[in-house]
């Protein structure tokens, strides 16, 4: 990704702080981005997680370790892509609000279900 339209953001949202390149491909009816999670800042340089887990964290974001990528369409429908892994298409805020829905409800059942459950709200991942 080194087209010099590239725009960089940090962004923090909640309490995590993320490195977010965003840019347009051909034209501007699809804005492409990549996120990568910022593990420290330590007053001069951002760290993040390196790509390589046998390497040490990296300064560089191009080495870092892709959290999250996808594309979001003029329409309002986007493709996300976890860890370059897991693909979910959701249309609209109102498809990440049914899938934060899903997402609570399955812990719920988690908890209800499992003797051993101790998941702690505020609790790093």
């Amino acid at each position: 990704m080194t087209d010099p339209t590239n725009e960089v953001t940090v962004a923090i949202l909640g309490d995590k702080e993320w490195h977010v390149r965003h840019f347009f491909k051909d034209h501007e009816s699809t804005l492409y981005f990549q996120v990568v999670e910022i593990t420290m800042w330590d007053g001069d340089v951002y760290w993040f997680d390196n790509a390589d887990w046998g390497k040490p964290d990296t300064t560089n974001p191009e080495e870092a370790e892709v959290f999250m990528d996808g594309a979001i369409k003029w329409d309002g429908c986007s493709n996300w892509s976890f860890c370059g892994k897991t693909s979910v298409h959701i249309c609209g805020p109102e498809g990440v609000d049914r899938l934060k829905q899903l997402f609570d409800g399955m812990y719920a059942i988690a908890q209800e279900r499992m003797p051993g459950y101790r998941f702690m709200p505020g609790a790093a991942a």
